[in-house]
């Protein structure tokens, strides 16, 4: 994570994002890791032998400056 937040400063981005499936467990993950929910949709794209449907979750963090 801290490299991905290095490269993004490096390019001037204000945040990190990443879209994941719900269904997974992976939001808690990245709530820990300072991301945000911010839009929860359908992943019709996708199917799960276990799951009727699927939600994609799209995450923000902000960028954090060492030192910062």
């Amino acid at each position: 994570m801290q490299s991905a937040n290095e490269a993004a400063i490096e390019c001037r981005a204000n945040h990190l994002a990443l879209n994941t499936i719900q269904e997974t467990g992976n939001v808690a993950i990245f709530q820990r890791l300072g991301f945000t929910a911010v839009t929860t949709s359908e992943a019709a794209w996708c199917v799960s032998d276990q799951f009727a449907q699927l939600n994609e979750v799209s995450m923000i963090r902000q960028c954090v400056v060492k030192g910062g």
